[in-house]
């Protein structure tokens, strides 16, 4: 049993549970939240007018609920509280991540921030020992901010955090790692990428302090984590998660294969997004999830818009959990082509990163003199990388692409335009997730 086996076991009281065990604790923590939100949520109030409550025995008859969608989240927020506005303890805005679009609020109470440092703790301590030294390069300068809510939770597990924000020195961050003798480090995957190309980066590995990384709150490349294993010499894990899902999702454990949930909290499908019916175990489908335990704010299927599925096969370390393979698709990151087709933002990176020298990029759509679609690209290359190299790396890059969108649409056409670009500043909240722009919209 890994670390969160033992978290969980001790949550619902058993602390060698089975899977049948572990259901039969999420539906009745499911009902609860069901009795909840149909009193006290005016959303869910009319969401589930006429719903029989006889005709859900199991946890498998959720698939008979409507799915809540973001845009319900985005129009209404202040129709899904459950609680008091005075029992608010913590309001977070979520931007939408395109040019356009209303912004999610998202509610915590004072119990639902316990919740998220407790899953904090247990899973930070799958790799955090104590006496450790973290670096936790997210938000942390408000109360109940994520940095501060990781402080809590590490504080617990008896290491020490230095909590720096967001990263807008690379130089000064990694000399406070090699000053401070950080043993791990907490980031938004593609600065903790950055960091890892800074010059110091040999520094860091000699000195041998830095053993861990936890990339969060993005998608994360196997080639971004294979660049900083091999650079820093240490062991990178992932967290899956969003504010929705109460900041924490699940972590990888040891066997880095997929992210195990914190399940005692989430009951988490696999959803076929036209028939909305439950998935098996080893099907592709979009990630949807209920809040278990959640006070002010209890979501019920909510579609997190993410492509993934849960394998098939026990993992390495033994836990009773299951295994959600790490998320490789969004369905707002995804361009559609020609003949059906289309690219997904994790295939750029996943090309770009493993093979070209280049830091980061950037995408928009725009359309040719024929009024076809074009994928404008800006990339920023390695600090590394001389001048007269950039030209021919730009040929081959686009030359790849293009192989690529040949192969999809089954001819051959002028489909990607690609120039060196500039880093971009990250907003005052820190969190930039990299998407997709339209500047065909921008323009009308």
């Amino acid at each position: 049993m890994n670390n969160l086996d033992h978290w969980i076991g001790r949550k619902i009281g058993l602390p060698h549970f089975t899977a049948r065990e572990l259901e039969a604790y999420q539906f009745d923590r499911f009902q609860n939240t069901l009795e909840r939100a149909r009193k006290m949520s005016q959303y869910y109030q009319k969401k589930l007018v006429g719903l029989s409550v006889e005709s859900l025995r199991k946890m498998k008859d959720i698939e008979k609920l409507p799915l809540t969608n973001q845009m319900d989240l985005k129009t209404s927020p202040m129709e899904f509280l459950a609680v008091s506005q005075q029992q608010v303890k913590k309001i977070v805005t979520l931007n939408s991540s395109g040019t356009t679009g209303s912004a999610k609020r998202i509610f915590f109470s004072e119990a639902d921030l316990n919740l998220t440092v407790d899953f904090f703790e247990n899973g930070m301590g799958v790799f955090t020992e104590p006496g450790d030294r973290v670096l936790v390069l997210l938000p942390g300068k408000t109360p109940a901010s994520i940095g501060d809510l990781l402080k809590k939770a590490l504080k617990r597990l008896g290491a020490e955090s230095v909590i720096y924000g967001v990263v807008d020195d690379s130089k000064r961050v990694s000399e406070i790692i090699l000053k401070e003798k950080i043993t791990g480090v907490v980031g938004i995957p593609q600065q903790v990428f950055l960091l890892s190309q800074e010059k110091e980066a040999t520094a860091i590995k000699v000195a041998g302090n830095l053993r861990t990384v936890l990339l969060s709150t993005d998608y994360v490349s196997p080639s971004i984590s294979r660049r900083i294993r091999e650079n820093w010499s240490v062991e990178v894990f992932e967290h899956y998660g969003s504010t929705e899902m109460g900041y924490g999702g699940g972590v990888f454990c040891g066997a880095k294969k997929g992210y195990h949930m914190r399940e005692a909290d989430l009951y988490v499908e696999i959803v076929d997004p036209l028939t909305q019916k439950s998935l098996p175990d080893g099907k592709m489908g979009e990630v949807v999830f209920t809040t278990l335990t959640r006070e002010a704010m209890p979501l019920i299927r909510y579609r997190t818009g993410d492509y993934g599925r849960f394998l098939k096969e026990d993992c390495d370390c033994q836990t009773g959990l299951k295994t959600l393979e790490r998320i490789k698709n969004r369905v707002e990151n995804r361009i559609f082509v020609e003949n059906g087709q289309d690219f997904y933002l994790s295939e750029l990176e996943d090309l770009i990163f493993d093979k070209f020298p280049i830091s980061d990029f950037y995408v928009g759509l725009s359309s040719d003199d024929l009024n076809q679609k074009v994928i404008e690209m800006d990339v920023v290359f390695d600090k590394k990388l001389d001048e007269r190299n950039k030209r021919g790396v730009l040929c081959e890059m686009e030359a790849q692409l293009e192989g690529m969108a040949e192969k999809k649409m089954g001819r051959a056409r002028k489909m990607f335009k690609i120039c060196e670009g500039q880093a971009l500043e990250v907003d005052t909240k820190g969190i930039r997730k990299r998407s997709i722009r339209d500047r065909r919209k921008e323009n009308e």
